[in-house]
């Protein structure tokens, strides 16, 4: 008789520590689960607030000039993602301006556009109105104000050095 009773209490005791080593087992992953979701999250926030933020890169007292810099933009129909800088310009004043200049993109530092006419741009911006890129690039000033650095999802023959704004005019 007593044999039974303690091959009864083992029985129940080896029971108990499977349902505690399941609910264990179910904390675990309830707890794990949550931690991952709060660290992407977390680095889904850092990774949009970098994307999110201008940054001042030329004030003057008719416009400020921004950048936000390694913003992302897809090329869904050819299936191609590449980093961008975009630009804002901000127009201070009561009248309409004008904003000229060359872009020149250095890549393996080596101005690559500093010769060719076709980056020198003049973008005319209303009266306290703002224009800035965008990565739908549907718009005729989204290409002059757009700084391509990198493809992502293909090969790159040179590395994206810097860019400035030569021979920048206000007027």
């Amino acid at each position: 008789m007593q044999l039974t009773f303690l091959r009864f209490d083992f029985l129940n005791y080896n029971y108990y520590l499977r349902g505690l080593k399941k609910k264990n087992m179910n904390n675990f992953f309830k707890s794990f689960s949550m931690f991952a979701s709060l660290t992407f999250f977390v680095a889904l926030s850092f990774n949009l607030s970098a994307q999110s933020t201008w940054n001042l890169v030329h004030g003057h007292a008719k416009a400020d000039i921004f950048e936000k810099t390694n913003v992302v933009c897809q090329n869904t129909a050819a299936g191609v993602d590449m980093q961008y800088t975009l630009l804002k310009i901000v127009n201070k004043t009561a009248q309409p301006i004008t904003v000229s200049y060359l872009l020149a993109c250095y890549y393996d530092n080596q101005c690559r556009t500093c010769s060719n006419s076709e980056y020198n741009y003049s973008i005319t911006i209303p009266a306290g109105q703002t224009i800035e890129a965008n990565c739908n690039f549907q718009r005729p000033d989204d290409g002059k104000l757009s700084v391509f650095q990198k493809y992502l999802t293909q090969p790159n023959y040179s590395d994206f050095t810097r860019y400035e704004l030569q021979n920048l005019v206000i007027q």
